[in-house]
C-alpha cells in the first residue's frame, strides 16, 4: 500500500528534535480523582511526570507516571499520558494497556480514544482500532488526528467508499495534509476515479511542494492517460526530493534515457572502462547505483574514487550523499574528509554539521553549522540545524534567537513557534513561551500537529501555575 502510514517528509529540524511535552486532556473539569480525597503525593509526582515528558525525558515520564498511578489508580490522565509517552517511545504494544485503562476510566474522553485507535494501527489491528476511533468521533468529531486514522484503518479492510467519505470530510473541514491527500488519491484510483484521484494528488503537492511520493503518483496517473510530458515532469520532480529506483524505472520506460536503470550503469561503466580516471563519470555511477539500490557496488565505486582522487573534496561530498541513508555517522567521516580539502565550502559544512545531528552528536555538530549560518546568513536550512544542534546540546538561549529568525523569515511556520516556546520555557520566559504557544496553535494543523497542540494544551496551564507562584526567571527588561 505505497504512501499509507508513511513517514512525513520532514524538515531536518522534525528529524532531530523531539520536544515530548504531554499531550493535553482536552477537558476543562478536573479528573475524577483529583477531589479534595487525592494524595497530593500522587498529584505531585503527575506533574513531575509532566514536566519529564515536557523536556522530552519520555522514559522518567512513564516512571513518573507509573508512581502516580500506584497512589491514584483511578487518575486516569496520568493512564492516558503514560500511553501517549509511549506511543513516542515508539512502544505501542505497551501503551495499549494504559490507553485502555483511560477509556474505562473516562469513556467519554475522544482523546484517549483516539489515541488507543493510533496504538492499534501501530499494532497492526485495524479492525480493533477502527472501533475505538469511530468511538472518539462519536464523542468528538473534530478530535486531531481521529478523522485521518480512522480513514488508513478503513483502507486495511479495502473499504475505499468509505476512505473517500471520511476524507471528503477531512478537506471540507480543512484538516486535510499532504498525506491524507495522497491517501485520498489512492483510493479514488480503486474506486476508478483518475480525475479526481489527480486533483487529490495535485492538492497534496500544493499542500507541500517537497512530497515526492505526490509527484510520482500523479506521474503514473499522467502516463497511464497520455500525457507524456506531464508524467516526464513529475518523475523528474519526484526524483529531485528522494532517490527512488521505482520511480527511476517509471522515467526510464518514458524517455530511455533514466539516471538509475541497468542500461545507464552499463554505460558509465563502459566510460569508465575506456577511462578510470573519469571521476565526473565514476561520481555518477555511484550516484546511480545508490539510487538503483544497489548499495555493495556503490560502496565499491565510492572506495575507488577515494584511491584515485583523495584530494578531490566531491569524492567525499558524493561519498557522504551514497552513505547517508545507511549510517548518518558514516555520512559524517565522508563530509569530514570534504570539509578538510574545502574548508570554506557552506555545502559540506552544513552537510556535516547535519549527518552528525542526525548520529546524536550535537555538540561537535555546532562549529560547523555555526560557520554555515555565519557564511550564508540567509538560507534557513542553516539556521534550522543550528537551531536544531543548539537545542540538542541544551543551549535554549541561543536556540532560541535561532528558532525566532526561522519564525520571523517564515511567519506561516508552526514548528518554528512551537520550538520557540518550548526553548523560552526552559529558560523560565513564561510569557514569551506563552505567546509562542499561542501562535503556534494559532498556526498548527490540528491532523498532522496534533501530538505537539496536546503538548501545548497540557503545558500552558502549567506555565500559568508558575507566573501564579511567581516562579518564573526575572528577565531583563529590554532596552
Amino acid at each position: 500500500m505505497q504512501g499509507v502510514q508513511r513517514a512525513f517528509i520532514l524538515s531536518l529540524l522534525m528529524l532531530v528534535i523531539a520536544v515530548g511535552t504531554a499531550p493535553a486532556t482536552q477537558r476543562t473539569r478536573t479528573p475524577a480523582a483529583a477531589d479534595s480525597q487525592l494524595d497530593s503525593r500522587g498529584f505531585e509526582l503527575f506533574e513531575s511526570g509532566q514536566r519529564a515528558h515536557q523536556q522530552g525525558k519520555l522514559d522518567e515520564a512513564v516512571k513518573l507516571y507509573d508512581q502516580a498511578i500506584a497512589l491514584e489508580p483511578e487518575l486516569w490522565t496520568a493512564y492516558y499520558q503514560r500511553g501517549v509517552a509511549l506511543l513516542q517511545l515508539g512502544r505501542p504494544a505497551d501503551a495499549e494497556p494504559s490507553l485502555r485503562k483511560a477509556v474505562e476510566l473516562e469513556s467519554d474522553f475522544a482523546a484517549a480514544s483516539a489515541a488507543l485507535g493510533q496504538a492499534l494501527l501501530a499494532l497492526d489491528r485495524a479492525a480493533d482500532a477502527e472501533k475505538h476511533l469511530a468511538r472518539a468521533l462519536e464523542i468528538d468529531p473534530s478530535v486531531a488526528g481521529a478523522r485521518a486514522n480512522y480513514a488508513i484503518a478503513l483502507w486495511k479492510r479495502a473499504a475505499y467508499a468509505d476512505v473517500d467519505r471520511e476524507l471528503t470530510l477531512l478537506e471540507k473541514e480543512k484538516h486535510a495534509t499532504a498525506d491524507s491527500f495522497v491517501l485520498h488519491g489512492q483510493a479514488l484510483e480503486h474506486l476508478n476515479r483518475p480525475a479526481d484521484a489527480t486533483a487529490a494528488y495535485s492538492a497534496a503537492i500544493a499542500a507541500d511542494p517537497t512530497d515526492a511520493a505526490a509527484f510520482a503518483a500523479r506521474g503514473r496517473l499522467r502516463a497511464a492517460n497520455g500525457d507524456k510530458n506531464g508524467a516526464i515532469s513529475d518523475f523528474n520532480a519526484s526524483l529531485a526530493i528522494r532517490r527512488d529506483p521505482d520511480v527511476a524505472s517509471d522515467l526510464a520506460r518514458l524517455t530511455g534515457s533514466p539516471l538509475a536503470t541497468d542500461d545507464a550503469i552499463e554505460a558509465l561503466k563502459a566510460k569508465i572502462t575506456a577511462d578510470p580516471r573519469d571521476f565526473a563519470s565514476r561520481r555518477a555511477l555511484a550516484d546511480a547505483l545508490a539510487r538503483a539500490n544497489r548499495m555493495i557496488e556503490a560502496r565499491k565505486e565510492i572506495e575507488a574514487l577515494e584511491s584515485l582522487a583523495p584530494n578531490d573534496p566531491e569524492t567525499y561530498d558524493v561519498a557522504g550523499d551514497v552513505v547517508l541513508g545507511e549510517s548518518a555517522i558514516e555520512a559524517a567521516r565522508k563530509y569530514v574528509q570534504a570539509v578538510r580539502l574545502a574548508p570554506d565550502n557552506v555545502d559540506y559544512r552544513l552537510k556535516l554539521g547535519s549527518a552528525l545531528i542526525r548520529a546524536g552528536q550535537y555538540e561537535a555538530a555546532l562549529q560547523h553549522l555555526e560557520f554555515a549560518v555565519a557564511k550564508a546568513p540567509d538560507r534557513k536550512e542553516a539556521h534550522s540545524a543550528f537551531a536544531a544542534a543548539l537545542y540538542g546540546t541544551a543551549h535554549y538561549g541561543e536556540a532560541a534567537v535561532e528558532f525566532a529568525w526561522l519564525a520571523s523569515n517564515d511567519p506561516k511556520s508552526a514548528l518554528a513557534q512551537f520550538f520557540l516556546g518550548a526553548c523560552l520555557d526552559r529558560i523560565g520566559d513564561c510569557k514569551g513561551a506563552l505567546e509562542a504557544f499561542e501562535r503556534f496553535l494559532a498556526l498548527a494543523n490540528p491532523v498532522s500537529d496534533k501530538l505537539k497542540i496536546d503538548e501545548v494544551n497540557l503545558r500552558a496551564p502549567a506555565i500559568r501555575r508558575q507566573m501564579d507562584r511567581g516562579d518564573c526567571k526575572k528577565l531583563p527588561k529590554k532596552a
